[in-house]
């Protein structure tokens, strides 16, 4: 009757509309989860990375740290938000069809399930190879980053000495390398789902001739009968459909696990300068500075410094003069703790710098660069940097030493105009 046919319409509705909000309510709790945890990764990544010492920066490249900080932690995000829900949905999709299948008959379910130990050898064996492949390609990214961002920083070098078709294939082989291998890994990739169908047709033949033998041998009391062996077929064939839906995640996933491997390598770097846990306040500064037989090698067996020794006394103005590569640089580098010492010690005010805080000790050095570095900033912050609680006539004061503030004072924001990178 009518009213019965309402309700029940009212029913599906609900229950259409229901699924509808489920999914849509899962998809965004799923996005803004994983989301999250990128995000989180990144604060931590980045962090971390601030802690590091100067030797970690000279054995990679900064592309790569770069390329693990941004792609890597991409690629973990895909998997988390296109993958999980696919793999969690699949595998709901698999218990209650399996659910039923014993239901129907357990003999057979017995028989399709036999093939599921070798498909997770298979799985294993070539998960492994799958994201092998995409850890080399990763690392690939990590050096076309690193070229990108080199040609870009020296863009000014490059057309000066008329370098843009030698730069351009330097990075044409590197980029060449990674589209190879990136390929490479695709296809490691999308050899997995073929493997799989093949594994799920033999189950379903192997399914459909033991059903059929005991269809054919089973009287009408021991319940084999063709309809209950089609409708086995048909769920068997609803078994595996989610299992290759779980397939195309999978890959996803090895990809995301290369990736992840590669930002915990980069989370266990532990920084070569370390402070210790009783180190000692740097109060009341003289300036006496020693280096008693000092050496130091960035490289074994290629040594800098060699028994390096010498005392400035409070007050001395001394310099420190060489052809380059003799070491000056490496000296200032040491003494401000970017490096550590590999024989010998050098002292302030008789104390081995290794003893002291390290931020007590890099607050009462003042350090000029050969090579001025400047922030995507306004030229306050960029002056300001150091002691951002300094006032604007302190500010002024040190840009007037420096022979800096005529020229801000006559740009049309002062010292509030903006920079581009590296002060441009």
């Amino acid at each position: 009757n009518l009213p019965d046919f309402l309700y029940r319409m009212k029913v599906v509705l609900a229950t259409v509309l229901g699924s509808w909000v489920a999914e849509a309510a899962s998809g965004i709790l799923l996005t803004r989860l994983s989301g999250k945890i990128v995000y989180r990764m990144r604060q931590e990544s980045f962090a971390h990375v601030q802690t590091l010492s100067m030797g970690s920066f000279d054995r990679r490249g900064i592309g790569d740290f770069i390329s693990r900080m941004t792609n890597d932690i991409e690629m973990v995000f895909n998997a988390l938000n296109n993958g999980f829900s696919s793999l969690v949905g699949g595998l709901l999709s698999m218990i209650t069809v399996l659910l039923a299948m014993l239901v129907l008959s357990v003999p057979l379910s017995l028989v399709g399930l036999a093939v599921v130990p070798v498909m997770a050898v298979l799985t294993g064996i070539v998960g492994k190879k799958i994201r092998g492949a995409f850890r080399v390609n990763q690392e690939w990214v990590g050096r076309l980053t690193s070229s990108i961002e080199e040609s870009v920083s020296g863009i000014k070098v490059i057309q000066t000495f008329r370098r843009e078709e030698a730069e351009f294939a330097k990075f044409e082989r590197i980029n060449d390398a990674r589209q190879r291998v990136g390929v490479a890994a695709e296809l490691t990739s999308y050899a997995f789902m073929p493997l799989m169908n093949i594994m799920t047709s033999l189950t379903l033949g192997l399914i459909v001739g033991v059903g059929g033998a005991m269809a054919l041998r089973a009287t009408a009391a021991e319940g084999v009968s063709i309809g209950l062996l089609t409708a086995f077929i048909l769920y068997s064939q609803r078994f595996f459909e989610p299992l290759r839906q779980i397939t195309q995640v999978y890959s996803m996933i090895q990809s995301a696990m290369a990736g992840a491997e590669r930002l915990f390598e980069l989370m266990d770097m532990r920084p070569d300068v370390v402070e210790k846990p009783d180190a000692v306040p740097l109060e009341d500064i003289r300036g006496e500075v020693a280096f008693e037989g000092v050496g130091f090698a960035y490289e074994e067996s290629k040594p800098v410094l060699e028994d390096i020794g010498f005392r400035t006394r409070p007050g001395q103005v001394v310099a420190i003069v060489g052809p380059t590569g003799a070491g000056k640089t490496t000296m200032i580098n040491l003494l401000g703790r970017f490096y550590d010492v590999q024989t010998g010690r050098i002292t302030v005010d008789g104390v081995d710098i290794r003893d002291i805080r390290l931020d007590d000790l890099r607050t009462r050095m003042g350090i000029v660069l050969q090579e001025p570095f400047f922030f995507a900033a306004t030229i306050r912050e960029n002056l300001l940097y150091a002691r951002p609680d300094a006032t604007e006539e302190e500010m002024a004061a040190a840009a007037r030493t420096a022979n800096a503030h005529y020229f801000i004072s006559r740009l049309p924001r002062g010292s509030d105009t903006v920079l581009a990178e590296r002060g441009g």
